[in-house]
């Protein structure tokens, strides 16, 4: 038998003997601890082969582990890209197969919803089954239910697990409904970008950079919440008319992360205007973010770069030298949550480029595995960071990217991406309004491939009418259907 078959007959059919040659096959029982070290998992332990493991004897570590290791690995292999997305499809289309644990989390949960579990018994009345459940329109649940020590007869047990499925289901379910209840529907939410486009924008420029395709400015422009933007311009040579790119950069960034880029579009015949959000402005206008004790001022400073954002839109048109139907966004990071909801709220853009977008904020704070964030999380007080996540999740991107038509979206993701997983950039991408293209590339988070760089030159170049210029590629990029 294959590797590939000995899985399918040691999930799908409990098949001990596979399970035995399996482990053979990559050295014995300790080398999936081994393995299970790698994944982060520092409880899980092999220490035998069947049929011995099964003693579950009290007081023994031989052979343990954990629901929450169970969790972390399942995590690891299933949802993350410790494996391949052919060995994730594979792995996880076994385990949707299985019939093995018909009565335990599968009989728990709505028919609706998609269950991929490996249940087990043992001595000691030992009974658990661990599963990655899919309900409709959310991402997976990772299920782990242990019971060990157990009298009852074995249907009871098993009854025993699915009744804890049906309570972890019914939580979640109404977790969503309340979630669902507490966000406020598109239209009322695209209202909180509302602003008076009729004040003076003040603008207060100056050259400080000049360049063979043009020259580079900073320049200050007034937020509709009051006080200056600081911004950098970049005009290419010449009289126009232009086209016209207004860019948000990454939280940890600044409005220089995109000179370079900047330039080279003035080289080809656009206009760039690059703004600073609020908590990057120097004093007096510093504003911290991430106050995840205080999340409603989080919201409001984001709800302001978004509106800065559009305000850069009104310069940018007021411009005598820039042609209004080639006007383009390009947003990375939370510039791509802000390009989400530009692109719902504001049609003036010809084009939207959308840059390792994450779906949901809590995707980063709740679940993200960054060593940073989990750091983070652990520091904050119980609870803190899941009322932070409801309150600012008004504004998360997958509210607004469903309504970006006719806008056509040009979205590239990171396969290598540190602060979420490929389930939430798939469900940002499905959630993208047509039309669009999806693209990932093998890089982190800063997507500093030049592919990344030459996808988005050649995707301007098409919608809004630059000149070519020749840009090295790297590696083709990896495109998904949405």
């Amino acid at each position: 038998m294959t590797l590939g078959a000995l899985c399918e007959a040691a999930i799908e059919q409990s098949d001990n003997t596979a399970a035995n040659l399996l482990l053979d096959a990559v050295g014995g029982p300790a080398s999936l601890t081994y393995f299970a070290r790698k994944l982060g998992d520092q409880i899980t332990r092999l220490d035998r082969k069947e049929p011995d493991l099964n003693s579950a004897i009290a007081g023994d570590e031989r052979d343990t582990t954990t629901p929450g290791a169970m969790c972390l690995d399942m995590q690891r292999l299933l949802v993350a890209s410790v494996l391949s997305e052919s060995s994730r499809r594979q792995l996880e289309d076994s385990l949707l197969r299985n019939k093995m644990g018909q009565l335990m989390i599968r009989a728990g949960v709505p028919k609706t919803w998609s269950v991929g579990d490996k249940s087990g018994r043992c001595a000691n009345g030992a009974t658990n089954d661990i599963a990655i459940i899919r309900p409709p329109d959310r991402a997976p649940i990772l299920l782990a239910i242990y019971s060990v020590g157990s009298t009852a007869p074995a249907n009871n047990r098993e009854m025993a697990i699915a009744e804890v499925a049906k309570i972890v289901a019914e939580l979640f379910a109404s977790a969503d409904e309340n979630s669902a209840k507490a966000t406020p529907d598109f239209q009322t939410a695209s209202h909180l970008f509302d602003y008076d486009a009729k004040t003076p924008l003040d603008i207060h420029e100056k050259i400080i950079e000049e360049f063979d395709g043009g020259s580079l400015r900073d320049i200050t422009y007034t937020s509709p919440k009051g006080g200056p933007v600081a911004a950098y311009l970049v005009v290419p040579k010449g009289k126009g008319p232009f086209a016209a790119i207004l860019f948000g950069h990454w939280g940890n960034g600044t409005r220089a992360e995109f000179i370079p880029e900047a330039k080279l579009y003035a080289r080809a015949g656009a206009v760039s205007l690059m703004p600073d959000y609020p908590w990057d402005r120097p004093q007096p206008w510093h504003k911290t973010a991430d106050h995840t004790d205080k999340p409603e001022l989080d919201r409001e400073i984001e709800i302001q770069a978004v509106l800065d954002l559009r305000r850069g839109i009104d310069l940018l048109l007021a411009r005598p030298d820039v042609d209004a139907k080639r006007l383009a966004y390009i947003g990375h990071s939370y510039g791509a949550q802000w390009g989400s909801i530009l692109s719902a709220v504001d049609k003036r853009m010809k084009t939207s480029v959308l840059m390792a977008g994450v779906a949901e904020s809590a995707d980063i704070f709740l679940r993200g595995n960054d060593p940073g964030i989990v750091d983070f999380r652990n520091s904050r007080p119980p609870g803190q960071l899941e009322r932070y996540v409801q309150v600012i999740g008004d504004i998360d991107a997958i509210h607004f990217v469903g309504h970006s038509a006719p806008i056509p979206l040009l979205l590239q993701f990171a396969n290598f991406e540190q602060y979420f997983d490929k389930v939430s950039m798939e469900h940002y991408a499905a959630a993208a309004s047509d039309p669009k293209k999806v693209l990932y590339y093998d890089t982190g988070h800063d997507l500093n491939d030049p592919q990344a760089l030459k996808d988005r030159y050649d995707w301007l170049s098409e919608h809004i009418e630059l000149r070519r210029l020749p840009i090295l590629p790297s590696s083709p990029p990896k495109v998904q259907a949405p």
